[in-house]
């Protein structure tokens, strides 16, 4: 995870657990429930990764999230094809109630939940009118609820 986002979140007061082996991750995962699991791993075909895009993996995961937890997991795009793209929504899919990706670039982020949710409202009114995001909205183009539609993927209630 990157350190400035660590930063950030552990002086918000939130909890903060790290590993930096892609190989370890699941081994690492304490027994309590997460609010949030950020997994970042590299290409599904480098030694040790494909296990991050398993079945197993996204079942694990979803047993140590919070009922309305999310798992957010990035995807290089561009070294992917279509259907390796579908079988990963697939994939977590068979395990989470709630699956979306979401485009940035040529990246992603597959999003699950195991319970379907709402979007926050609270959330969203404090992105688009609080100073302090104003430049990550200019960058990012999503300064209206409608933007967000152009960057999903897929997803898979």
């Amino acid at each position: 995870m990157c350190e400035a986002v660590k930063a950030i979140l552990e002086i918000e007061g939130i909890d903060v657990v790290t590993t930096t082996s892609s190989v370890n991750a699941v081994e690492d995962i304490r027994e309590n429930g997460y609010d949030l699991i950020i997994s970042e791993p590299s290409n599904p075909w480098v030694s040790g990764v494909s296990s991050l895009f398993t079945r197993e993996f996204y079942r694990r995961i979803r047993n140590h999230l919070n009922p309305d937890g999310l798992l957010v997991q990035w995807i290089q795009l561009h070294h992917l094809s279509a259907r390796e793209i579908a079988t990963i929504l697939a994939t977590a899919r068979a395990e989470f109630a709630h699956v979306a990706v979401w485009r940035a670039g040529t990246q992603a982020c597959l999003v699950a939940t195991p319970a379907p949710g709402q979007p926050n409202s609270a959330v969203w009114q404090k992105w688009s009118e609080s100073s302090e995001f104003t430049v990550e909205r200019a960058l990012t183009h999503l300064d209206k609820p409608e933007a967000l539609a152009a960057i999903e993927l897929a997803t898979a209630p």
